[in-house]
């Protein structure tokens, strides 16, 4: 806050530094605009040969910007004075930016023929579906999962497009795994030995003492059925708990990662 001389009473008023205020209050305003109108000088259109009133330090030559367009080109129309009869754009001819990954001419949607899941709504027919609905439908499928819609069920399939890593990450198998691996070793990072707690959150992950990648190419895994079958892949003893920083650093190490974390230690 900064302290500002009102130019109409000569008061000094608080206001903010980037403020472009010159008066403390709107009766100072409008007295201000009345004072100002002493220094008003009167002027003749070159154009029109109207008389308006400006400023001295203004040297207005024309009383709008129809006069003026009007003095240098004598066709132009009032209602079409800024873009008369014509005029050509400087953008006309120019195509706009287009992204090499934009829908162009001739695209072919991903979803193009595929329907959503039909739904059967005759059960909301039935009077007693609202009684039994909590007992036989709710229960029955809380907590289970939808394997009728997975993989080339779903009305989401691009053809399986997904990397076998990614996929088997995302299974059920690699989850117990990891989890298993947390209780082991107490959810605490074998290194720095941090943990969660005290208002303190850490985020732990499970290293691959044998890289994840070299087991799938040792073993020739191509398929999520030879991930299951392959045990050197499910091991305990091969995962080890490690706190995000020391993975970056240690487990998969990564130059501008470890920049960052650096930076902010």
């Amino acid at each position: 806050m900064i302290k500002i001389k009102c130019k109409n009473c000569g008061k000094k008023f608080l206001a903010y530094f980037s403020t472009k205020r010159k008066f403390c209050s709107k009766k100072c305003v409008y007295e201000g605009r009345e004072k100002r109108k002493k220094f008003l000088v009167s002027f003749i259109c070159k154009n029109c040969g109207k008389t308006f009133l400006d400023f001295s330090s203004n040297k207005r030559n024309y009383c709008s910007l129809f006069c003026k367009y009007k003095a240098h080109k004598p066709t132009i129309n009032e209602k079409h004075y800024r873009f008369p009869k014509g005029y050509i754009p400087c953008n006309k001819g120019v195509k706009g930016w287009i992204h090499k990954k934009s829908f162009q001419k001739g695209h072919i949607p991903w979803n193009k023929d595929l329907k959503g899941y039909k739904r059967d709504n005759s059960y909301l027919d039935n009077p007693e579906f609202k009684k039994k609905h909590s007992e036989a439908v709710s229960k029955g499928k809380i907590g289970k999962l939808r394997y009728d819609r997975r993989g080339k069920n779903s009305n989401f399939w691009k053809g399986g497009i997904s990397k076998l890593s990614d996929r088997i990450r995302r299974t059920e198998k690699y989850k117990r795994w990891r989890k298993k691996v947390f209780e082991r070793d107490n959810y605490t990072c074998q290194k720095c030995k941090v943990r969660s707690g005290n208002r303190k959150t850490v985020y732990l992950e499970a290293h691959h003492k044998k890289e994840f990648s070299k087991i799938l190419a040792e073993k020739e895994i191509k398929t999520l059925d030879d991930a299951y079958n392959c045990k050197e892949l499910w091991d305990i003893n091969n995962g080890k708990t490690l706190c995000l920083d020391c993975h970056t650093r240690n487990g998969r190490p990564n130059k501008d990662l470890i920049k960052k974390i650096n930076d902010v230690r």
